[in-house]
């Protein structure tokens, strides 16, 4: 009888040992795929207001107050979400790609939208330029920002040992 009480006081232990060290791989896996889906709602909703480049003035005004409102919302959702044990750093990454985000809608963003909503006729070729300036500038400051965040996504995902899926392929 006493070796299976031997045996069974160490499982308790190795049990507690292992819920005791922190976050488990699948833990990290639902955080890192729930700061996903938070900011894939954004990418949603600038694709629906780069799409509205065509339509009405009010159409894109609209689509530009969506997107805007969503970034607000996924900044606070992230914001609200804490670290996922005594790890942060993903989540303050994620953050600031949202605010990059958010300045570039603010700025970049806003400046198209001042441009495209007006009749193609009344576009001067000054402020066609000033379009492409605005676009390039733009897709600068997300392509640094979506590296620098998807590197921090890397090292986390390195630390809990899990692998990121591709979902460019789907």
């Amino acid at each position: 009888m006493k070796p299976f009480s031997f045996l069974f006081f160490f499982f308790l232990l190795g049990t507690a040992f292992l819920t005791g060290c922190g976050p488990m791989p699948s833990d990290a896996v639902k955080y890192n795929d729930s700061l996903i889906a938070i900011q894939d709602k954004v990418g949603e909703r600038d694709d629906v207001f780069q799409n509205s480049h065509d339509s009405t003035p009010e159409y894109i005004q609209a689509c530009y107050n969506d997107l805007l409102g969503q970034v607000n919302t996924s900044l606070t959702q992230t914001e609200k979400m804490g670290p996922l044990g005594d790890y942060d750093d993903f989540r303050k990454a994620c953050l600031e790609f949202l605010g990059t985000y958010k300045g570039v809608i603010e700025t970049e963003y806003k400046g198209i939208m001042d441009i495209v909503i007006k009749p193609d006729s009344l576009i001067t070729v000054e402020e066609d330029s000033v379009n492409m300036e605005l676009y390039d500038r733009a897709i600068d400051k997300m392509d640094a920002a979506i590296s620098k965040m998807v590197s921090v996504q890397e090292e986390f995902a390195r630390k809990f040992n899990f692998q990121i899926l591709n979902s460019e392929a789907e």
